[in-house]
C-alpha cells in the first residue's frame, strides 16, 4: 500500500468533523506536517499514542497549536474514567478546534 501524509488526505476537504489516527508511533511526524491544514480543515482530532514521551509530545504540539483538550489518558496508564476503571495500554488524546468549534 503507497505511503500517503495526512496533509495529503485532508487538504482536498473544506471540512472534517473528526480526524482518527492510529498510525503506531508516527504520530508526532503525520501531526507537526499537517498541523497548518489541520487547523482550517478539522474540528476534531482522536489520536492513539505509543510510547510516553510521544504522548507527550503531541499534547505539546496540540497544545501550543491553539486546540483544546477534551480527553488525555496516558500510555499504560490507569485511569478513572466516567465509565469506570480502564487501563490503558496506548495513550489516548482527543482535542477540539476552538477556530472551527467556537469557545
Amino acid at each position: 500500500m503507497p505511503l500517503v501524509s495526512l496533509r495529503t488526505l485532508v487538504e482536498p476537504y473544506p471540512h472534517i468533523d473528526l480526524v482518527h489516527m492510529d498510525v503506531q508511533g508516527a504520530e508526532w511526524d503525520a501531526l507537526s506536517a499537517a498541523m497548518p491544514v489541520l487547523g482550517t480543515r478539522v474540528a476534531r482530532l482522536f489520536v492513539a499514542t505509543h510510547g510516553r514521551l510521544l504522548h507527550r509530545r503531541v499534547r505539546r504540539l496540540l497544545k501550543d497549536s491553539g486546540w483544546r483538550c477534551v480527553m488525555d489518558y496516558g500510555v499504560r496508564a490507569r485511569v478513572v474514567t466516567p465509565f469506570g476503571t480502564v487501563r490503558f495500554l496506548d495513550g489516548v488524546l482527543a482535542w477540539e478546534n476552538p477556530r472551527l468549534l467556537g469557545s
